[in-house]
């Protein structure tokens, strides 16, 4: 079986940590996290296929996180992510290693094709296999990966919190609604999983434990 691309993903915001992980790994890809350089830095002996760091973040920037993280495995690609739509500390983490910048709020589309992008060339480069070439990508989901892998967002989803949403009820209606199942395919817990659909608005009163209403279907991207 072919073995999935390991994303880390390290950043300081609870929140757009998990959201980016959890859509992440409802592509397919073995995805980790990390709150900080820290952290980041005691996962550098795992075979890592790409670190998405935050620029700015306490005690270690991203960008000492680069510098740090190419001393000892150079060949790790790194996207960097940042509030901040600064010139120059876009040039200087593209100076020091890092193949690509996004600046938040992050388009999921944008950041699920980039990060494609950028895992196919590390495996490529890897293989020595030419652009183009028919080899597996690493982080496209193997046969026997949960239904949920491989999903793509709808054109609509334009913030990270947007696609979880538009991700979990896909999942939800896979499953027949059934959410326990739904909870276990998303790798939380049961909890958490009612926690979200009641932030969304989701868990009225009366509602079937794993009814989804007509209207929080998610949409047909091709419709």
């Amino acid at each position: 079986m072919t073995r999935k691309a390991r994303v880390l993903v390290v950043e300081d915001q609870d929140n757009e940590r998990r959201a980016m992980a959890r859509l992440l790994k409802m592509e397919g890809y073995d995805a980790l996290m990390a709150k900080n350089a820290d952290e980041a830095l005691s996962r550098i002996a795992e075979p890592i296929s790409l670190v998405i760091t935050d620029l700015k973040m306490p005690d270690a920037s991203g960008v000492e996180l680069l510098q740090q993280w190419k001393r000892e495995r150079p060949t790790t690609p790194f996207l960097m992510v940042t509030a901040y739509a600064e010139v120059d500390s876009a040039v200087a983490a593209m100076k020091l290693g890092a193949k690509d910048y996004l600046t938040k709020p992050v388009n999921p589309e944008e950041f699920l094709d980039l990060v494609a992008r950028v895992v196919s060339e590390g495996a490529e480069t890897a293989s020595g296999e030419p652009n183009g070439s028919s080899a597996h990508v690493p982080g496209a989901a193997p046969s026997s990966a949960p239904p949920e892998a491989g999903v793509r967002p709808t054109a609509e989803a334009t913030r990270l919190e947007d696609l979880e949403k538009d991700a979990v009820l896909r999942v939800l209606e896979k499953e027949g609604g059934n959410r326990t199942h739904a909870a276990k395919l998303l790798g939380i817990s049961i909890r958490t999983l009612q926690r979200k659909l009641k932030a969304w608005g989701l868990a009225a009163q009366g509602e079937a434990p794993g009814e989804i209403p007509d209207d929080a279907r998610p949409n047909d991207r091709n419709s």
